[in-house]
């Protein structure tokens, strides 16, 4: 039998990771470095989509499915399960949080029309999010990561910045404070020239199709800052965060430091959660 670690016998839910950086830092391209740093640290790593199963399948009702449904039938049986899961646990989320869904929600009605919050679908991401976070940390066990690549620190961006909204200091200073905070934050850098070429170099969303191309820099610049300051106000409140410089031209070498990195600063965290 094997012999559980020190950390594995303190914690008692999975590690949270999350990535933060602005478009076109980099973030998704440096994702499986960060699920490679997590393995290397002894821990079981999994993306949202990866854990929805799998964790649904711990429950009481997973298990009948997995145990009665035609095998064709477990998979979209447990996503089903899943999205009543990721709902209810929204809710749940929400009454624990209160402070920061009633943040959520009046810096949604107070944001200028311009800013096209509904049609980036802003409140529908988060509420995904908060449900997705809940159940999945619930249900995670010692010795496991969540990686959230899209997670409460980067959100800073879809609730903060637009073409015409410049990030406030102090605004995402409270937002930070409110959040979850994570085992470990991964900020994910690049100056903002870079991050605006390689988004038109890539494609540009399709809600900036047709507009004016000063749009799209105007919101990668205030993208950018909001990430800046979500990840100082991260550092000031005594998060556990690393930066990770991906604005040269080799992603490989990028990566590896992402890697070696990472796996370092998980083998260092306190034993907790």
């Amino acid at each position: 039998m094997r012999t559980r670690t020190a950390r594995e016998t303190a914690r008692v839910s999975p590690a949270a990771v999350e990535m933060v950086g602005a478009p076109g830092a980099g973030q998704t391209t440096l994702l499986p470095a960060v699920l490679r740093a997590c393995r290397d640290a002894g821990l079981a790593p999994a993306t949202v989509t990866d854990a929805a199963r799998p964790f649904v399948a711990r429950t009481p009702a997973g298990r009948v499915v997995h145990r009665l449904a035609p095998a064709n039938w477990r998979r979209p049986a447990l996503w089903v399960l899943y999205l009543v899961f990721r709902g209810t646990s929204a809710v749940g989320f929400a009454m624990r949080h209160v402070d920061l869904a009633r943040y959520v929600v009046d810096s949604a009605r107070r944001r200028p029309a311009a800013a096209d919050i509904r049609a980036r679908r802003v409140l529908h991401w988060y509420v995904r999010l908060a449900g997705s976070y809940r159940f999945l940390m619930s249900r995670g066990r010692a010795g496991e990561a969540l990686v959230l690549d899209e997670g409460f620190a980067h959100r800073a961006v879809q609730l903060h910045a637009s073409p015409v909204e410049v990030p406030d200091a102090g605004r995402i200073e409270r937002y930070t404070g409110l959040i979850p905070r994570p085992d470990l934050l991964v900020h994910v850098r690049a100056a903002v020239d870079v991050c605006e070429e390689r988004v038109r170099s890539r494609g540009a969303w399709s809600r900036f199709s047709g507009k004016d191309p000063s749009e799209l820099s105007r919101f990668i610049a205030n993208a950018h800052r909001a990430t800046e300051l979500v990840a100082e106000a991260a550092s000031m409140n005594g998060w556990n965060i690393i930066e990770i410089d991906n604005g040269g031209g080799d992603p490989a070498s990028s990566a590896a430091l992402a890697e070696q990195t990472v796996s370092t600063a998980l083998r260092q965290l306190e034993p907790g959660g």
